[in-house]
């Protein structure tokens, strides 16, 4: 046994491997060296080992001793420091093995320590079983530690968007070296400048970034700083980029060409922006394979896309690439960043109806009298998808109508009744309008009257004992047709002379309408508890079908030709009956609770708009709405466009009796109890339009004509009707009686034949005036 080494060492010093094999014998050894003989002999590889390492660097590489054991008398291995010899902080051991053969690694763990060589002794001992040495030898360690070059500061990660103006910046770093060492500093990445050159001593060094064309994700660049003298001598660090990707963004997800009727434009913006600032980069519409057809496109370069501003992109589809039906596609909007694809789709939907030509009037009154005739109109010819381009083709039945024969849409057709040769009496022409554009497959037919005249009609007539409230007139015919009880009595307006006499199944009836071609009149049954509509033949007087409203008809309804496809509506309930099918329709208009119990409707002449009133209220609102119909889902919709709630700037529009349209749709008529004057709205957006028509107390009827006549009336004055022109052009006064005081002019009575020069007022008495040239 040995006294100089303790039974028991520091336990944070001592290192103890222990020996499978049983011990036999003890013996005692002590020194150095690398022989081995006796009870517990070993060897060791070295008795020296020398670390080196740049302080403030990394720490040196691990070395290692291997023990051999002479033989198998040894219990453990132990490595320690002797009494009295203090165990170095900077200095760490393990060990492992077994059989005879060991190892121990050493490791030098600080590199902080200030420059100079630090020497410790390591003392390697095997032992018996009961703990007791047998043999030992030291290891001398030396660690140097140097100055040199070192980076004590890192520059923290730079964060942003791709693309976005990440402005170059400086980041500076500490450089601790030695006053006389000179060194270098590279970088390994270009978007990372090291100052050229050569630098001395301690300083800080500034780096200078450039994220600008950095990717989305994580960018790492190294510099390392070299001893200009010493290529062993370096230090690194490194620059770290984390971009996010950038986004980009359109204000719509998912478009609809084409509306719901599938009638509407079958264009589209959407606005699209990316959150890279001002930086911009091009933008492309890409269309996801498999998604859809060659129907979709935009109608112009999308150009660039920023974060500065909006970017609009029109999208477009061909429809004359389809057959009626909702068909959809998706397409990326998308832009490179940096090399980086960045998009987000948007899904477009294209319903498509069937194209069809619309006239701007299906039946049309002329006259020839020896000093006023009627014998040249202009219709409008326009297609439902509002295409221009469209080709149309007209033809006449009859040889004293002439008609423009070919024309595109927006140019009008004009047709001309020439009376020479024929003799007096009542005429009628048909004229066909179709169209070779592919797609349009409709024919719009126009009904066409000619009265030629031997005489000139009385300027004014008062048909005697004859009393009435409601009246409506050919568009092709001179009849004017009376609601009588339970017979509508046919009036010729040119002769005041009876022509016909129509039995209705009402007892009593309300609003007579007549519809656009003057072959059916509408007759609502007022007595009927199931809200009936009769429709009656023209000229035949029979009773063709009944239309029962679940919602109750009021006093006024009207008729329109959406699309080319006849309606009848009614202003309670958004109520409406298609007069092809006779099937019920849903408008979407809703059921106001309307406080006197009834609304004032009227359609524009193109039938493009509907307004509808409040009608006797105070104030009396106005709404109006876009009217199209949807030929392939058999569907009629009203979608609202303008509201005026009746409030002016001094007065409130009370109790509306009766509404029109001008001829060429741009203003809105009204007649109201109050104020005592007919105003007049810019429609279809109903602002008011100054200024107002002159009236009196109180207006009850209102009226326009296609030659641009507007005639109003009122209850309590004398004249009674007042006749404009659609400038504002007052062109004189009409009275429904022969006396003030014997004036009753009804609500809505006043209506206008069906070429502009006569004019029938009702109530107690029934007039037909001869009007005025517009």
């Amino acid at each position: 046994m040995t006294s100089w080494i303790p039974r028991i060492w520091p336990a944070w010093l001592a290192l103890l491997i222990a020996i499978p094999a049983a011990l036999v014998g003890c013996g005692g050894g002590g020194g150095g060296g690398s022989g081995g003989s006796g009870a517990g002999g070993f060897t060791l590889s070295q008795t020296s080992v020398a670390f080196s390492a740049k302080r403030g660097g990394a720490a040196p590489a691990a070395q290692t001793l291997s023990v051999h054991l002479a033989d198998t008398s040894a219990a453990s291995l132990v490595a320690g420091y002797r009494t009295g010899v203090s165990a170095p902080a900077w200095l760490a051991a393990t060990g492992s093995g077994s059989g005879l053969d060991y190892t121990f690694t050493l490791t030098a763990t600080d590199t902080s320590l200030a420059a100079g060589t630090y020497t410790a002794t390591l003392t390697i001992a095997s032992r018996d079983a009961a703990g007791n040495d047998l043999q030992a030898k030291d290891v001398s360690i030396t660690y140097t530690v140097r100055d040199g070059v070192l980076i004590t500061s890192s520059p923290t990660t730079l964060t942003g968007v791709a693309g976005s103006p990440l402005p170059s910046q400086s980041v500076p770093i500490t450089v601790t070296a030695p006053g006389s060492e000179n060194w270098t500093a590279t970088s390994d990445a270009a978007w990372v400048v090291a100052p050229s050159g050569t630098h001395q001593g301690s300083m800080t060094l500034e780096l200078v970034v450039d994220p600008s064309a950095l990717p989305a994700g994580t960018s790492v660049a190294t510099v390392t700083l070299t001893n200009a003298a010493d290529a062993t001598d370096v230090a690194t660090t490194t620059v770290t980029a984390s971009l996010q990707a950038p986004t980009i963004t359109a204000s719509a997800g998912t478009i609809v060409l084409g509306g719901a009727s599938g009638q509407e434009a079958a264009t589209a913006t959407a606005t699209v922006t990316i959150d890279t600032g001002t930086n911009a980069y091009p933008l492309t519409l890409v269309p996801v394979p498999g998604s859809g057809g060659n129907w979709l496109g935009a109608t112009s370069s999308p150009g660039t896309v920023s974060g500065a501003g909006l970017t609009t992109i029109t999208l477009t589809a061909d429809r004359s690439q389809l057959s009626p039906g909702s068909y959809s596609s998706q397409l990326n909007v998308q832009a490179t960043v940096n090399g980086q694809l960045v998009s987000t789709p948007i899904a477009v939907t294209v319903n498509v109806d069937t194209n069809r030509l619309v006239v701007g009037a299906t039946g049309v009154a002329f006259s020839s009298f020896p000093s006023r005739s009627v014998l040249t109109r202009s219709i409008a010819v326009g297609n439902v998808f509002e295409l221009p381009g469209v080709t149309w083709q007209a033809t006449s039945s009859q040889s004293w109508l002439g008609v423009t024969p070919t024309g595109t849409v927006g140019q009008p057709l004009v047709l001309t009744a020439n009376p020479a040769g024929l003799a007096p009496g009542q005429y009628t022409a048909q004229v066909l309008v179709n169209s070779s554009t592919s797609g349009v497959t409709n024919v719009e037919s126009i009904r066409v009257g000619l009265v030629v005249g031997a005489s000139d009609p009385a300027a004014l007539i008062e048909l005697p004992g004859v009393s009435a409230t409601f009246f409506a007139t050919s568009p092709v015919e001179p009849w004017v047709f009376v609601s009588r009880g339970a017979t509508v009595e046919v009036y010729d307006m040119y002769s005041g002379a009876l022509v016909q006499t129509i039995t209705t199944p009402a007892a009593a009836q309300g609003q007579l309408i007549v519809n656009g071609n003057g072959t059916r009149l509408y007759v609502v049954d007022s007595t009927s508890t199931q809200s009936k509509i009769y429709e009656m033949v023209i000229p035949s007087g029979a009773q063709s079908r009944t239309f029962i409203s679940s919602n109750g008809w009021n006093d006024q309804f009207a008729y329109a030709r959406p699309g080319a496809m006849p309606v009848l509506l009614g202003g309670l309930g958004g109520e409406a009956f298609d007069l092809t099918s006779g099937n019920p329709l849903t408008t979407g208009i809703g059921s106001p609770s309307i406080p006197g119990g009834g609304q004032v409707i009227v359609a524009s002449p193109d039938s493009r708009y509907l307004y509808i009133s409040d009608g006797p209220v105070s104030p009396s609102g106005t709404r109006s709405f876009r009217l199209r119909y949807a030929l392939n889902a058999s569907q009629l919709s009203a979608t609202p466009v303008g509201y005026d709630n009746g409030i002016e700037a001094t007065y409130a529009r009370s109790n509306l009796k009766e509404m029109a349209v001008s001829p060429a749709g741009d203003k809105l008529y009204m007649a109201a109890g109050a104020p005592y004057q007919f105003d007049i709205l810019d429609a279809p957006a109903l602002t008011l339009h100054p200024p107002s028509l002159t009236g009196a107390p109180y207006p009850v009827s209102i009226k326009t004509s296609w030659n641009g006549l507007v005639v109003g009336g009122a209850q309590t004055a004398f004249p009674d009707i007042w006749i404009y022109n659609t400038s504002g052009t007052f062109l004189g006064n009409l009275a429904s009686s022969s006396s003030a005081g014997s004036n009753s002019l009804a609500q809505g009575s006043l209506t206008i034949s069906g070429d502009g020069t006569r004019l029938l007022s009702g109530g107690a008495v029934v007039r037909i005036f001869a009007l005025p040239h517009p």
